[in-house]
């Protein structure tokens, strides 16, 4: 019993040494044999590697069998293999070559649980999980352990089905584009190559002084403080008396857009849904929203509340676009995109990379390119950026989820009803001045940043009389047109000359 007990110890080890190298290794060689791990997430290795006319057939836990089935080895010598095999990876691993890999639905896995296989007549044949397909038979496993094969030709016609479809899955895999595998200590390494990750560094790199970018395989994030370099507010026509200050988009709190986006099997437009928070981020860190405001029927450029940039400021004084920032062109270059949208695709402006003109996109201001890859473009007229999703986002109280939020220090305002903002400038550093006309006067609002994240703000009137209010940073709440009291009130400290 002692020695029964030890040898399956071993194989407890090996076992485990075997399903982490597998874990590293992910994505990392071009076969047709798949892997079944407890996360769901389908991987690929070498179904050539022949040991004494010994097939490794792995799955969940890796098993043995010689090609004809038989699974009748001493303890021993599995263990052997399992060592042998895990060795001689590491050793291909090194110069492996891998697919862009990605995660699998559940469909994916069917067959992969115990089911009944049933025969031509629909008589059962043997309870099993489906481990590897043959040109001519399959390879199951029972219950207890035991591999078997039965051929193809046996099978009734549900279960030919299962087999096409897990054929099919594995040639998908197979025929994706070709990457070589590398790792560099101290830098983020993604597992599968990005089509997009290119054009994400060229375009956020090209704003690199006020941005911080990083990924990890699976999303690209954006640090921002939600500040572009360019002037804000300037030509506002209706205006609800906030102005930008900047923002929390750090840390857990930043931007993150899919560096593999997927098709949506069912598409949402913009037109009936996501009329709060960003569809999409700027190139200069700059969220850009919904052209239609949260009532779900103003278009707020033809409202009048859009600035010469296309933008204006949320209930949290959060500063974003709600129209494509064409004007960021210039500085990402024309061949790279001004934009992404939530769902990882990007956005172009009014042309097609290599200059020529845009035509044939769909409802959502977008189409598919020569060598099948799809993108958003720019227009002058709605839905002037993407028009809702082609690709998967998930969806949660009205807005693409997850996504950061805002961080305001007083409560909304209510809008200033023919006000016109005529000029705004300054710094971070040295605080800012907002000028505005109201029936033919001009008034005036100077606020700073102060070193502790409160704001202090001075309202100047027609008559020159000054309003001060300062306000604490309070806990992060909804950005842009996403709710929030009206500012009835002012809280703070408030002082009149």
């Amino acid at each position: 019993m002692a020695v029964r007990h030890a040898q399956r110890r071993l194989i407890h080890i090996a076992n485990i040494f075997c399903n982490l190298f597998h874990q590293c290794c992910v994505n990392y060689a071009k076969v047709d044999t798949i892997f079944r791990i407890p996360n769901g997430t389908v991987v690929t290795t070498l179904n050539t590697i022949f040991l004494s006319g010994f097939a490794l057939y792995p799955t969940g836990p890796m098993r043995i069998v010689k090609p004809d089935g038989n699974s009748q080895f001493s303890i021993v010598m599995k263990t052997l293999f399992r060592i042998l095999y895990f060795t001689g990876l590491n050793v291909i691993a090194v110069a492996a070559v891998a697919h862009d890999g990605h995660l699998h639905s559940e469909s994916f896995n069917e067959g992969s649980s115990l089911r009944i296989w049933r025969n031509t007549a629909g008589k059962p044949i043997e309870e099993g999980s489906l481990l590897v397909v043959h040109d001519h038979s399959i390879v199951l496993e029972n219950r207890g352990g035991d591999i078997f094969s039965i051929e193809r030709s046996n099978l009734a016609k549900t279960d030919h089905a299962i087999v096409a479809k897990r054929l099919e899955k594995t040639q998908q895999i197979n025929t994706q584009p070709i990457s070589k595998f590398g790792v560099t200590a101290g830098v983020d390494v993604s597992l599968q190559l990005s089509p997009t990750l290119g054009l994400m560094k060229n375009s956020f790199g090209a704003f690199a002084s006020k941005l911080k970018t990083h990924s990890d395989g699976r999303y690209f994030f954006v640090e921002s403080n939600g500040i572009p370099d360019h002037r804000m507010m300037v030509g506002i026509t209706a205006w609800q008396q906030q102005v930008p200050i900047p923002q929390p988009y750090t840390g857990d709190n930043a931007w993150q857009i899919p560096l593999h986006p997927l098709k949506a099997s069912h598409p949402m437009s913009a037109k009936k849904n996501f009329f709060r928070g960003a569809i999409a981020l700027a190139a200069n860190g700059i969220p850009i929203f919904n052209p239609i405001k949260n009532d779900g029927r103003t278009d707020t450029f033809t409202a009048g509340e859009l600035d010469q940039w296309g933008g204006h400021c949320g209930r949290a004084d959060d500063y974003h676009y709600h129209i494509a920032p064409t004007h960021l062109q210039s500085i990402v270059g024309k061949v790279n995109p001004i934009a992404f949208a939530l769902d990882g695709y990007p956005i172009y402006g009014f042309n097609e990379p290599d200059g020529s003109s845009v035509s044939g996109i769909d409802p959502f201001n977008g189409h598919t390119d020569k060598n099948g890859g799809y993108h958003y473009h720019a227009t002058r007229t709605y839905p002037y950026i993407n028009g809702g999703f082609y690709g998967e986002v998930s969806e949660a109280g009205g807005q693409v989820h997850p996504q950061p939020r805002a961080g305001g220090v007083r409560p909304a305002s209510r809008p200033l009803r023919g006000a016109r903002i005529t000029d705004f400038n300054g710094s971070l550093k040295d605080g800012y001045r907002l000028k505005y006309s109201l029936n033919g006067q001009g008034h005036s609002i100077n606020y700073k940043v102060l070193d502790n994240g409160s704001v202090r703000f001075h309202f100047v009137d027609a008559n020159r009389q000054l309003t001060e209010e300062t306000y604490e940073p309070r806990h992060r709440g909804d950005g842009g047109e996403r709710g929030g009291r009206e500012r009835r009130s002012p809280r703070g400290r408030r002082q009149r000359n």
